[in-house]
């Protein structure tokens, strides 16, 4: 994983953090998810639902230095009408 910016303009092969490109572990993601759907009136529909998911990042994303990015995480809760 090289950063093509900076192949272009100076040559670095380097990631985008400035890392060594050699490394290739991503890191692990895990991710969740659920819904509920309930009858309505007139044929329709309810949905309740949410996912979420979470990266542990892996070797491939560190900066020149060697650290590591924090872990990242998103959560979205979601409603919505069937008909």
């Amino acid at each position: 994983v090289v950063d093509p910016y900076r192949v272009a303009t100076s040559g670095s092969y380097v990631n985008y953090r400035g890392g060594d490109p050699k490394k290739k572990d991503l890191g692990l993601e895990l991710d969740l998810g659920t819904e509920a759907r309930f009858p309505l009136q007139y044929g329709l529909k309810g949905t309740v639902g949410g996912q979420g998911g979470v990266l542990f990042p892996g070797s491939a994303l560190e900066d020149a230095s060697g650290a590591r990015l924090n872990t990242q995480w998103i959560a979205i809760g979601r409603l919505g009408l069937l008909f």
